[in-house]
């Protein structure tokens, strides 16, 4: 018998198409199940041999429990008013916690979603999921799960209708949709879960990287992509780059065009290519550490403009950079570099353009930046990238500190 059989986890939402999957590896595992819900009747059908109880008798009386995995939401599908998706997604999650931590609860795990840390949701789901992240963010014994979509052997909601579709033509259209939108498999999701249950010292939060480094639809996609439109521009702008690079050497001594060593995928540097805005005794830092007085009077313009930046499109096409990813850095930012091979940024192509930038952030706080560029890893997709970069063309950032404030 597992040492785990004498530890009792409440799953809040039991019923819902996730609750009966975790029910069900939590039992094989050994440890002993609750399951709340709002339905008991519904519960009784489910769940016929474990104990079962409602959120009203939660409220009530809390049960003594050595953890809680809260799954309770209104999801995005539903149409209902913005105070009920707070009120269940942002409310009582806050509540519980309360009363779980009270009755002597040692860990309180919240499945929220990628929605949360997506900068560029906005729907009553997604601000209520975000409200409920930030009043638990940093509390004793919590641990948040940002899920992506997760599907399992069954399909649920939109998905359901894939459902009847032979194996391999099933097989196929969620390998593409695993491309265009981030999900994550069942079974992954179980096995973090167990681990977080059975480790001694519990994250804060768990946000799961979208595997698109093993995606061909995506890689290939993304590569076809990237190979037009830096072929395209790089034609339709050629006279502007011209132009761009005749001012420049007119207008101060040195090259028109500056190489400076970044670093790039899995800590490999490369010779990133840019118009040149200083002078040429500027000293080798990063653009925030040099003082403004380097900067030619071409070069502001250029900085404003994010003109120095075209010459990057023949770093896309060579393969060094992508449209869309994590900025280079210089390999001199050492701080930067290690924060970001520890948290594994350094295994996704740099870009040209980013989550990071559309935000607002430059280098100057390498763990703000690294926060960014783990997030843009957990929400990648095809969708996205083409949603940053037609965003970057626009020149319509995102307020992160309006975002993310705290309630």
């Amino acid at each position: 018998m597992s040492r785990y059989s004498r530890q009792r986890i409440l799953v809040v939402g039991a019923s819902g198409k996730l609750g009966a999957g975790l029910v069900a590896s939590l039992a094989a595992n050994h440890f002993t199940v609750l399951a709340a819900g709002r339905d008991l009747s519904k519960l009784r059908v489910k769940f016929p041999t474990l104990e079962i109880c409602t959120y009203i008798q939660l409220l009530r009386e809390f049960p003594a429990v050595d953890a809680v995995i809260y799954l309770t939401a209104i999801n995005s599908d539903q149409k209902l008013a913005g105070y009920q998706f707070y009120r269940i997604n942002a409310v009582l999650p806050s509540i519980l916690y309360k009363k779980a931590i009270f009755a002597g609860c040692k860990k309180f795990i919240v499945f929220s979603s990628i929605k949360a840390i997506d900068p560029f949701g906005s729907s009553p789901y997604a601000t209520s999921k975000r409200s409920g992240w930030l009043r638990l963010k940093g509390k004793q014994a919590v641990t948040v799960f940002f899920l992506p979509n997760v599907i399992g052997n069954k399909l649920h909601g939109k998905l359901s209708l894939l459902n009847g579709l032979p194996g391999f033509l099933k097989g196929s259209l969620v390998y593409f949709l695993k491309a265009v939108r981030p999900t994550l498999d069942e079974v992954a999701l179980h096995d973090s879960i167990l681990e977080t249950l059975k480790s001694d010292v519990s994250p804060s939060e768990v946000r799961f990287r979208n595997q698109m480094d093993k995606n061909s639809v995506y890689l290939n996609t993304k590569r076809f992509i990237d190979i037009c439109v830096s072929v395209g521009l790089l034609a339709a702008l050629a006279p502007v780059m011209i132009l761009v690079w005749f001012l420049v050497r007119a207008t101060s001594q040195g090259p028109g065009i500056l190489v400076q060593e970044r670093v790039g995928k899995n800590g490999k540097k490369f010779n990133c290519l840019k118009f040149r805005t200083m002078n040429i005794h500027t000293p080798t830092a990063a653009s925030h550490l040099v003082s403004d007085q380097y900067v030619t009077p071409i070069g502001r313009l250029l900085r404003k403009s994010k003109l120095d930046e075209l010459p990057q499109l023949l770093n896309v096409l060579w393969g060094d950079m992508t449209l869309v990813g994590p900025r280079p850095c210089l390999p001199s930012q050492t701080e930067l570099v290690l924060l970001r091979k520890a948290h594994g940024v350094l295994t996704a192509v740099p870009g040209v353009t980013g989550l990071a930038q559309i935000n607002g952030l430059d280098m100057s706080n390498p763990n703000v930046l690294t926060e960014t560029d783990v997030d843009y890893l957990a929400l990648r997709s095809l969708s996205l990238d083409v949603l940053i970069f037609f965003r970057t063309l626009l020149g319509k950032g995102i307020n992160r500190d309006a975002l993310y404030k705290a309630e």
